[in-house]
């Protein structure tokens, strides 16, 4: 038999040769494409464990505060089987700033989160013991415990108006010092260098001038500070900032109700914060700090003044709206008492602490440390005297978290993500 009688058409061979060829590309895709969902899947699965991690961390953050301390840095291992966090704090003003970062291979997970602290034994009201009564007027409304002077309370009368309350105290009734609780030394020094015009070495450094080139300014926490150096004095106004921003003066800063801030941080000597002025943003003033009529300081937001020599001072105006802390003091043994003063519809949220005077009207919601209370009207001046006072140390917004008094709270709260 003649084997070149059987011969294999060429045109057979060819399709042969190309279905050869589509079988294994197939095959080729199909093993690729399979090992890029298991690369999908495998990274899906870690990116959940990772995130997982970082809101475990945050429940142990909450739960116990003294992990790490602002300024620390530290590896948790969270399960014990090298599920490894790393998470450094920092102080964030009043807040306390966590950086956390979980990584696995390539993949790295990171946040920066803000958080307040919680006490959980918190007054509703301490007034120092000044061997004077506390009289109530009108229709004064105090919730939750209190500790007040030897002399305690009493129904008063000005200007013809007495008590018209149901219940004086709502809570018990502890007896003060003569000093108020002492501020920790770690909670005033964490903004000494602002006040100062001393920066850090890492911050990055701008003139306020430069602002008008870009007005619209977000800085993320991952970051260095972005330092606004006012120089002697400041005025923000049509500008946009937001994050990891710090705007510093010497002399003095005016906030125009144009500004809008969010999460920044302002140092000056005196700061002014014209009429209706809304945002979230905390004030670190020396000698003294003036809120205008119809602001709205949204949580997170802190008034501080936090003097030298001279007599701190905070002025509330009309209707103005604080959610977050209210802090007067002074670095050194000052005999000049600080101040704060109230005016009509203030609502102020948080924690309050004023060593010296407190001129009361308004609502706060949260606790008041103070050593004094001062009223003056036409016919007198009345000490430690409130009228028509409402302080509740124990309603929703008291519990949004503030600053701890002794910087060592009790537990952490969760105030928001950023960037």
């Amino acid at each position: 038999m003649n084997p070149l009688e059987y011969k294999l058409s060429g045109g057979a061979l060819f399709y042969a040769i190309i279905v050869i060829l589509l079988l294994s590309l197939f095959s080729s895709g199909f093993i690729l494409l399979n090992r890029l969902w298991f690369v999908e899947n495998a990274l899906f699965l870690k990116n959940t464990e990772l995130n997982d991690n970082l809101d475990s961390v945050d429940q142990w953050l909450r739960a116990e505060p003294g992990i790490v301390q602002a300024g620390q840095a530290k590896e948790l291992d969270l399960f014990g089987d090298s599920s490894m966090v790393r998470i450094e704090a920092q102080s964030w003003g009043l807040l306390r700033l966590i950086k956390s970062s979980a990584r696995w291979r390539s993949l790295t997970i990171k946040r920066n989160t803000l958080y307040s602290g919680v006490n959980n034994k918190g007054c509703a009201l301490y007034l120092s013991d000044n061997n004077k009564f506390l009289s109530l007027v009108g229709k004064c409304q105090i919730k939750g415990d209190c500790s007040l002077p030897t002399l305690g309370i009493r129904a008063g009368e000005m200007d013809g108006v007495s008590f018209i309350g149901i219940k004086m105290i709502d809570g018990l009734i502890s007896k003060s010092s003569n000093t108020l609780p002492k501020l920790s030394p770690e909670l005033l020094q964490s903004w000494y260098g602002y006040r100062d015009a001393s920066f850090g070495s890492t911050d990055s450094i701008v003139s306020i001038n430069s602002l008008t080139q870009n007005p619209d300014c977000t800085v993320s926490f991952n970051s260095n500070t972005l330092v606004i150096d006012c120089e002697s004095d400041g005025y923000l106004q049509n500008v946009n900032l937001s994050g990891n921003i710090i705007v510093a003066s010497t002399g003095k800063i005016t906030i125009s109700s144009s500004a809008q801030l969010q999460d920044i941080l302002v140092f000056a000597k005196t700061i002014q914060v014209a009429n209706d002025v809304h945002g979230s943003f905390q004030l670190f003033a020396r000698d003294q700090l003036i809120v205008g009529d119809n602001c709205r300081l949204r949580y997170p937001s802190f008034a501080v003044c936090l003097a030298d020599q001279t007599s701190p001072k905070i002025t509330i105006g009309k209707n103005s709206v604080i959610s977050g802390g209210v802090l007067i003091d002074s670095v050194n043994e000052n005999p000049i008492p600080g101040r704060l003063e109230m005016t009509e519809g203030n609502k102020l949220t948080g924690m309050v602490y004023v060593n010296g005077e407190v001129g009361f009207a308004g609502q706060i919601d949260g606790g008041l440390y103070c050593n004094r209370f001062f009223i003056s009207t036409p016919r007198g001046y009345y000490e430690n005297f409130l009228k028509d006072a409402v302080i509740n140390s124990e309603s929703v917004l008291a519990r949004f978290g503030s600053f701890s008094i002794d910087n060592a709270p009790d537990q952490l709260k969760l105030v928001k993500l950023c960037l």
